[in-house]
């Protein structure tokens, strides 16, 4: 599994427990931004966090076709889910 945040330049643990690779780039770009990222990757399923996670993961199913599912405010690592 892989993250991408601005804390991967601090180095050490990263902020979601079970991230296998952690990849320095800024968690502070705009819906449109976040719509497009997940569109090229193509992904399977994403998980979203912060801020408006519920809102997020429904116009991401609604308009890519993509699954995807806020994480929960309790929840501390990814394997959680399944």
């Amino acid at each position: 599994m892989a993250q991408f945040t601005g804390w991967a330049l601090r180095g050490g643990s990263s902020p979601i427990a079970g991230t296998f690779n952690a990849f320095p780039v800024s968690d502070h770009c705009g819906f449109d931004e976040l719509l497009a990222f997940a569109k090229a990757c193509g992904p399977e399923m994403i998980y979203t966090t912060h801020g408006s996670t519920k809102e997020l993961a429904f116009h991401i199913k609604k308009e890519l076709g993509i699954d995807a599912q806020p994480l929960s405010k309790r929840q501390r690592t990814i394997d959680q889910f399944c």
